[in-house]
């Protein structure tokens, strides 16, 4: 195409910058306060992944208050997700 013309769409937009990543050091964290979140440790959530009501396994997230090597208190979410037999084939 003459000019390398664009994808549709493209007139007029305005390209953002990325925002500023957070600095590395963890010294800004408060160490002696754990901010409240929506849910409580221990808890655990089991969803059936499928698609096209096709069922592919299982995958769970477990909630879990630790602290960090130096110091801060943190919520750890862990996800674990399994696939079942027929998925496991491809």
């Amino acid at each position: 195409m003459p000019g390398g013309g664009c994808g549709a769409g493209a007139r007029g937009s305005r390209r953002r910058e990325p925002a500023e990543a957070p600095p590395a050091s963890r010294s800004h964290l408060p160490k002696d306060k754990l901010y409240p979140v929506p849910f409580a440790p221990g808890e655990v959530l089991t969803y059936t992944v499928s698609w096209l009501k096709i069922e592919g396994g299982e995958m769970s997230l477990t909630t879990s208050r630790e602290e960090t090597p130096d110091g801060v208190p943190v919520h750890r979410i862990t996800l674990v997700a399994s696939s079942n037999d027929y998925v496991s084939k491809f």
